[in-house]
């Protein structure tokens, strides 16, 4: 003899479930919320610090800092989004509007300019971010 209990079949247990996605979707969106902000402040913070020979200049003259932000231009086009769809929760940053071939030559470097290589390296930190903040909500 036995009993069979089958979890689909109670309509608590639904319930209980749809709860349980929703709470996950929206811890989700908090944490991609939290490294998308994280991850727009690192790439310009990379930018900052990034020098050039032209940027040195300009810092001797007082002119600015030794940083790839003589206009702004680049630096103010960093923006991110964020969209929620299909059981995922997907954190996109870096140029998402405006995006000039200037900002790929700044970023990645050509032969005569050093690569800053903000966006790469501020998604190495949004991926070690992004584990950490998991990990901590299933602990």
């Amino acid at each position: 003899m036995s009993y069979r209990v089958i979890s689909g079949d109670s309509a608590s247990f639904r319930s209980w479930a749809t709860g349980e996605k929703l709470r996950i979707q929206f811890e989700s969106v908090q944490i991609v919320n939290e490294v998308l902000a994280e991850a727009v402040v690192e790439q310009k913070r990379i930018l900052d610090t990034s020098t050039t020979p032209w940027g040195r200049f300009r810092q001797g003259q007082g002119r600015s800092s030794a940083g790839r932000r003589e206009t702004n231009t680049m630096y103010d086009a960093i923006s991110s989004d964020l969209s929620v769809g299909r059981g995922e929760v997907v954190g996109e940053w870096g140029w998402l509007g405006l995006f000039l071939k200037y900002f790929e030559y700044q970023d990645n470097g050509t032969g005569r300019i050093d690569a800053a290589n903000s966006l790469a390296e501020s998604f190495v930190k949004a991926q070690q971010s992004l584990a950490a903040k998991v990990k901590s909500r299933i602990s």
